[in-house]
């Protein structure tokens, strides 16, 4: 197919560049998500989703981490 097409492609060194940039932000926004999870919120122990939603909307940990994880993925966005 045409996907590995760029293998061939005078312009594969810049497409690597660019992967290898997202791969980096994705890494940088996974490891902000987990710390601000473990600063914020350490002792949520949920067993399931429903129940993770609940203590996240119920409790003001839960309401200090979807504030700050928004601001945080703002500037991500930025």
């Amino acid at each position: 197919g045409e996907a590995f097409g760029v293998l061939r492609s005078p312009a594969r060194g810049a497409v690597a560049r660019v992967a290898l940039t997202l791969l980096a932000l994705f890494a940088l926004w996974f490891l902000s998500a987990r710390g601000l999870f473990a600063l914020l919120v350490p002792d949520i122990e949920a067993g399931s989703y429903p129940a993770f939603l609940e203590a996240l909307m119920a409790t003001p940990a839960g309401w200090a981490l979807l504030a700050v994880g928004h601001l945080v993925g703002f500037l991500f966005a930025a």
